[in-house]
This record gives structure tokens, sequence and C-alpha cells, in this order.
């Protein structure tokens, strides 16, 4: 009798999307403990920011002309796609969203 091999458990995947991250503000603070949260789960996290502490970096998700006075780089779209996708969360700034609702009209119905 041939052994078995154990099941496979599929890690979940978490994207962290911010136009900043690894400072001291309060955006940063929070998605720290998003972070341990949700790697004290056992899920694999990785962000995707326009400026600071980034896995994935994109100069087009940096803060607009609201905070800094200049206008962002458009983002390259491909890499966000590609990123996004492969999530199976993706946290923009606090507030958790499923990724099917990522690229769809915004704001999304119920907002």
């Amino acid at each position: 009798m041939q052994a078995q091999a154990p099941p496979t458990t599929r890690i979940p995947q978490i994207v962290v999307l911010s136009y900043r991250l690894g400072g001291t503000d309060g955006v940063s603070a929070e998605a720290r403990k998003c972070v341990a949260a949700f790697r004290s789960l056992g899920c694999c996290v990785t962000n995707l920011t326009g400026e600071g502490q980034a896995d994935w970096p994109e100069p087009g998700l940096t803060a607009g002309g609201y905070l800094t006075g200049k206008a962002p780089p458009l983002p390259d779209e491909s890499l966000l796609r590609c990123v996004v996708n492969a999530a199976d969360l993706v946290v923009r700034g606090i507030n958790a969203t499923t990724v099917r609702n990522m690229f769809g009209p915004y704001p999304p119905s119920g907002e």
C-alpha cells in the first residue's frame, strides 16, 4: 500500500495597498497592526505602496496634490492588476475590500 501525501494547505495571500507605509503616521501604525494580525493567522502579507516600506513600490500610488501639492505619475495598471489578482484579500488603507471590488465602479455600491 502506497502512502498518500498529506493534504496541502493553501496559505491566504493578503496585499496591503496604500500611498505610504512604514512611517509614524496613524495609517502606517494601523497597517502594522493589521499585518501582524494577518500573519498571526498564518497569512502571507505583502504591500504595494507609493512610498515608504514596500514589497511592491508603485510611485503612481503616492499621495496626490491634496497632500503633497504635486500630482503623482499614472500608476502602472499592469503591476496593480498582477499583484491584486494574485491576492485573496486586498486591504486599502485600513478598510478591507475583496479583490472583486478593486477594479469595479468607484465608489462601490453600498459605500
